[in-house]
Protein backbone atom coordinates (compact mmCIF):
# COMPACT_ATOMS: atom_id res chain seq x y z
CA UNK A 1 0.00 0.00 0.00
CA UNK A 2 1.24 3.35 -1.05
CA UNK A 3 2.85 5.37 2.17
CA UNK A 4 0.81 8.47 2.28
CA UNK A 5 -2.89 8.32 4.02
CA UNK A 6 -5.92 10.16 2.18
CA UNK A 7 -7.38 12.93 4.20
CA UNK A 8 -10.70 13.80 4.76
CA UNK A 9 -12.60 17.07 5.15
CA UNK A 10 -15.94 18.00 6.36
CA UNK A 11 -17.62 20.67 4.93
CA UNK A 12 -21.16 21.31 3.95
CA UNK A 13 -23.28 18.71 2.80
CA UNK A 14 -24.99 19.07 -1.15
CA UNK A 15 -22.84 18.55 -3.56
CA UNK A 16 -23.53 15.34 -5.36
CA UNK A 17 -20.73 14.54 -7.34
CA UNK A 18 -16.85 14.85 -7.13
CA UNK A 19 -14.37 14.18 -9.95
CA UNK A 20 -10.94 14.22 -8.74
CA UNK A 21 -8.15 14.08 -12.29
CA UNK A 22 -4.71 12.92 -12.07
CA UNK A 23 -1.68 11.26 -12.67
CA UNK A 24 -0.05 8.76 -11.10
CA UNK A 25 2.85 6.04 -12.19
CA UNK A 26 3.97 2.78 -11.29
CA UNK A 27 6.28 0.06 -12.15
CA UNK A 28 5.12 -2.60 -14.72
CA UNK A 29 5.95 -5.85 -12.90
CA UNK A 30 6.39 -7.89 -15.86
CA UNK A 31 8.79 -4.92 -18.31
CA UNK A 32 10.22 -2.68 -14.86
CA UNK A 33 9.24 0.28 -16.83
CA UNK A 34 7.59 3.11 -15.24
CA UNK A 35 3.77 3.54 -16.41
CA UNK A 36 2.41 6.48 -16.36
CA UNK A 37 -1.70 6.69 -16.04
CA UNK A 38 -4.34 9.41 -16.46
CA UNK A 39 -6.68 8.72 -13.47
CA UNK A 40 -10.22 10.18 -12.98
CA UNK A 41 -12.24 9.76 -9.77
CA UNK A 42 -15.90 10.23 -9.63
CA UNK A 43 -17.26 9.68 -6.21
CA UNK A 44 -21.06 10.16 -4.84
CA UNK A 45 -19.81 11.89 -1.31
CA UNK A 46 -21.23 10.86 1.99
CA UNK A 47 -22.79 13.89 3.60
CA UNK A 48 -20.35 16.69 3.84
CA UNK A 49 -16.86 14.38 3.58
CA UNK A 50 -14.66 15.01 0.82
CA UNK A 51 -11.52 13.60 -0.17
CA UNK A 52 -9.11 16.46 0.49
CA UNK A 53 -6.85 17.04 -3.05
CA UNK A 54 -3.51 17.27 -1.73
CA UNK A 55 -3.76 14.38 0.56
CA UNK A 56 -5.16 12.23 -2.53
CA UNK A 57 -1.79 13.59 -4.56
CA UNK A 58 0.11 12.42 -2.14
CA UNK A 59 -1.34 9.10 -1.85
CA UNK A 60 -0.83 8.65 -5.46
CA UNK A 61 3.04 9.84 -5.35
CA UNK A 62 3.28 6.67 -3.12
CA UNK A 63 3.38 3.95 -5.95
CA UNK A 64 5.90 5.16 -8.49
CA UNK A 65 8.13 2.64 -6.96
CA UNK A 66 5.81 -0.17 -6.37
CA UNK A 67 5.54 -2.81 -8.76
CA UNK A 68 1.80 -3.18 -9.60
CA UNK A 69 -0.48 -3.71 -12.53
CA UNK A 70 -2.40 -1.14 -13.90
CA UNK A 71 -6.01 -3.56 -13.42
CA UNK A 72 -5.13 -3.93 -9.93
CA UNK A 73 -4.04 -0.57 -9.58
CA UNK A 74 -7.00 1.02 -10.33
CA UNK A 75 -9.10 -1.17 -7.52
CA UNK A 76 -6.40 -0.32 -5.08
CA UNK A 77 -7.41 3.52 -5.46
CA UNK A 78 -11.41 3.00 -5.03
CA UNK A 79 -10.96 0.72 -2.05
CA UNK A 80 -8.42 3.21 -0.60
CA UNK A 81 -10.83 6.08 -0.79
CA UNK A 82 -13.88 3.98 -0.01
CA UNK A 83 -12.09 3.17 3.44
CA UNK A 84 -12.39 6.73 4.54
CA UNK A 85 -15.84 6.89 4.18
CA UNK A 86 -16.09 9.90 2.34
CA UNK A 87 -17.86 8.11 -0.64
CA UNK A 88 -20.93 6.06 -0.62
CA UNK A 89 -20.16 5.28 -4.51
CA UNK A 90 -17.13 5.56 -6.36
CA UNK A 91 -16.14 4.98 -9.64
CA UNK A 92 -11.94 4.82 -11.12
CA UNK A 93 -10.97 4.95 -14.41
CA UNK A 94 -7.11 4.64 -15.27
CA UNK A 95 -5.92 4.90 -18.77
CA UNK A 96 -2.29 4.28 -19.66
CA UNK A 97 -0.13 3.18 -23.17
CA UNK A 98 1.33 0.07 -23.21
CA UNK A 99 3.41 -0.13 -26.14
CA UNK A 100 0.75 1.05 -29.11
CA UNK A 101 -2.03 -0.50 -27.01
CA UNK A 102 -4.01 2.43 -24.73
CA UNK A 103 -5.70 0.67 -22.20
CA UNK A 104 -8.28 1.39 -19.73
CA UNK A 105 -9.57 -0.01 -16.30
CA UNK A 106 -12.66 0.67 -14.56
CA UNK A 107 -13.66 0.03 -11.32
CA UNK A 108 -16.91 1.06 -9.53
CA UNK A 109 -17.73 0.60 -6.09
CA UNK A 110 -20.55 1.03 -3.31
CA UNK A 111 -18.59 1.80 -0.61
CA UNK A 112 -19.54 0.48 2.79
CA UNK A 113 -20.57 3.01 6.20
CA UNK A 114 -17.66 5.66 7.16
CA UNK A 115 -14.83 4.18 8.99
CA UNK A 116 -14.53 5.50 12.74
Amino acid sequence: MADARIEVVESRPGVGLVVLRARVSAVCPLTGILDVYDVEVSYKPRGGRFVEAYSFARFLEGFQDRKIYQEELTTVIAEAICSTGAAERIRVKLRGVHGSVDLETIAELECSQAKS
